[in-house]
């Protein structure tokens, strides 16, 4: 979800294991979970491999993220108070600090707990859950866009900050609004990455 892995990188379940200090037993367990939801793709020889999206799967995936992202905000919007919304608003400035001083993949934690503390602030118990396999299946390519919009300034939270502004307002469709273009941001930049390789894939060599 952070982005750790990266879009088609093979994963041996041995070298998982070692690095978790456990057996192969709990890891094969664990790869088998997230391969059924589609956050890993199974190999042959114990290994798996994290997903590369196209642009179809992009698409489709968007489409769900505004959907059942987009209600839990709304639904946050209506049971949001003012300590809820100072919580968030830390959890920006936190994102800003780790930027200048930890790096991008601080950065990076710090915008997935800003957005799971808005969904818990829906008040469902089933939305959150939807939503975290959602971002399993997002996050190796989160972590390409983050190193495309993240500076040593606040502009990367500027859809965060615009969120929090609505919330206080407790407008319902401004909420949504600033949410589906935060999300959307990342999905243009990994688009834009994709279009870029496949011209650079499809250019013949210079004789």
């Amino acid at each position: 979800m952070l982005g750790r892995f990266r879009p088609g990188q093979a994963l041996k379940l041995n070298d998982l294991a070692n690095a978790l200090g456990t057996s192969l037993q709990p890891v094969r367990e664990a790869v088998h979970q997230l391969v059924s939801e589609k956050a890993l793709e199974a190999l042959p020889n114990r290994s798996a491999r994290v997903p590369r999206a196209d642009l179809a799967r992009l698409d489709d995936l968007q489409r769900v993220r505004f959907a059942i992202e987009g209600l839990a905000a709304e639904l946050a919007a209506v049971r949001v108070t003012p300590a809820d919304i100072a919580a968030l608003d830390a959890i920006v400035q936190a994102e800003v600090r780790e930027l200048t001083t930890s790096g991008i993949e601080a950065s990076v934690a710090q915008n997935l707990e800003f957005h799971f503390a808005l969904y818990r602030l829906s008040g469902s118990a089933t939305l959150p859950p939807i939503i975290e396999s959602l971002w399993l299946q997002f996050g190796p390519h989160m972590r390409q866009a983050a190193d495309a919009f993240y500076t040593a300034d606040d502009r990367a939270t500027d859809h965060h900050r615009a969120i929090i502004a609505a919330l206080r307002q407790r407008d319902v469709t401004a909420v949504r609004a600033a949410l589906e273009r935060d999300i959307g941001r990342s999905f243009d930049i990994v688009r834009s990455l994709l279009d870029k390789a496949g011209k650079t894939k499809g250019t013949a060599p210079r004789v």
